[in-house]
């Protein structure tokens, strides 16, 4: 049976034959407009013009597959369709009207439509690869595929923007808190992402502003806050934490976290949160504006730069409080690391402040991502696999929501990439 959001997509973009339209009363169908598609509750359509025997109506199409389903939907007690001027449909099995007992004219797709197009769309929606259209892809030509990658990093980019003002909300504008809560949540590079966030959530960056002149105080009120100081003492230095927070706990009246929801199993050392969390408390240790340097850096190497931390020697030496390594780790955030950064908190945070405060065009931030390289992750390798060409950060960035946000849920008919394989 044919789906109606096929039946949707037919009309939207009057992929049927036009000769010599009739509704099942016989009266002549000339489309003018299909209107305008309707995502929320009421009509499919609104707003469509359709020409019934030389006169001219304006209104409203309802789309079902049987003629049957206005009634299965309760349409006929709606006041909603009261202005609908035509019924399209798959298969005329009932007779339908309107509340004021008009007949309702019907329109008949049932064929007039190619038998390829629907034999296409059942394929790719019955498709076990790893995207619908991965056996057709290499078909499409490029610039539909650019069309589509372009939609998808804007989109992307706006859906951040989107989260972004709503924290502004809550943070009552201050873009520096909003800063430091998406980096934050970023510092846990996915596996530690959450509870680095609620690390952030429970740490606010207002008690941050005034523990920084320290790196002693900085450091007990994050790792107290984080739950690594609620312990027996493990050697000097976590002694020493331990003193400072308790005076803070007591001063700001905090509540830590579980130590529990940190990860460490199979992680390397140097990511482990304990050495990430040293890494933010040196990022931000005696720095209280760090997104306003973000706004007045004029290059790549400007935004790497921010983020040239290096561990002090504790931390070079151990991986925890009391273990020590056998020999030092990287002191220093590598540079894919520091990629992964710009792309997920700076380019957002950019984004949003161009848009909020109408600065400049999108595209100067997306020029930054043009000049990083490519992530690296099972989506993005996926991708290749088919033959997709992701040559940089804004490629793999739109890939990320072209499989999140059509692929896995097979919205192929929205997709400009679909759309051009049905045609």
């Amino acid at each position: 049976m044919i789906k109606e959001e096929l039946l949707h997509y037919l009309w939207q973009h009057q992929f049927f034959n036009k000769n010599d339209l009739f509704t099942q009363t016989g009266e002549k169908i000339e489309i003018v407009h299909p209107g305008s598609l309707n995502k929320h509750s009421g009509p499919d359509f609104f707003n469509a013009q359709v020409r019934l025997d030389n006169l001219l109506w304006v209104g409203n199409v309802e789309i079902h597959c049987n003629s049957s389903d206005w009634y299965k939907h309760q349409h006929q007690d709606d006041k909603a369709y009261t202005k609908l001027i035509l019924h399209v449909v798959w298969k005329h099995d009932r007779e339908v009207y309107r509340s004021d007992g008009s007949l309702l004219p019907v329109l008949v797709l049932n064929g007039r439509v190619k038998k390829k197009l629907i034999d296409q769309y059942d394929q790719m929606l019955s498709s076990m690869s790893w995207v619908p259209c991965a056996n057709l892809l290499d078909s499409v030509p490029s610039i539909y595929i650019e069309q589509m990658l372009n939609r998808m990093a804007i989109e992307r980019l706006e859906r951040k923007a989107d989260r972004i003002q709503q924290l502004l909300k809550l943070h009552k504008n201050d873009w520096e808190s909003v800063f430091y809560q998406l980096l934050a949540r970023a510092f846990g590079f996915k596996v530690n992402a959450l509870p680095f966030e609620l690390l952030a959530v429970h740490t606010p960056f207002k008690l941050v502003r005034k523990c920084n002149h320290s790196k002693i105080k900085l450091s007990a009120l994050l790792f107290g806050q984080a739950g690594f100081l609620e312990s027996q003492s493990l050697d000097e230095y976590h002694e020493k934490l331990k003193g400072e927070y308790q005076f803070l706990k007591r001063l700001f009246h905090l509540k830590p976290m579980d130590a529990s929801l940190w990860k460490f199993l199979r992680m390397r050392p140097s990511n482990f949160p304990t050495r990430r969390i040293a890494q933010f408390i040196e990022l931000y240790f005696q720095q209280s504006k760090l997104f306003a340097q973000v706004q007045r850096s004029s290059s790549i190497l400007d935004l790497k730069d921010l983020f040239e931390i290096e561990l002090d020697q504790y931390w070079f030496k151990h991986y925890h409080f009391g273990k020590q390594l056998r020999k030092g780790e990287v002191k220093k955030l590598g540079s894919i690391s520091k990629e992964i950064l710009i792309i997920n908190v700076i380019v957002p945070m950019l984004f949003c402040w161009q848009k909020v405060h109408a600065k400049s065009e999108p595209e100067e931030v997306l020029r930054i991502l043009e000049q990083l390289a490519a992530e690296n992750n099972s989506i993005i390798r996926g991708w290749r696999s088919v033959g997709l060409k992701i040559e940089n950060a804004f490629d793999s960035q739109a890939a990320l929501e072209l499989k999140q946000a059509f692929c896995m849920s097979k919205k192929c008919l929205q997709c400009t990439i679909g759309s051009k394989l049905l045609r």
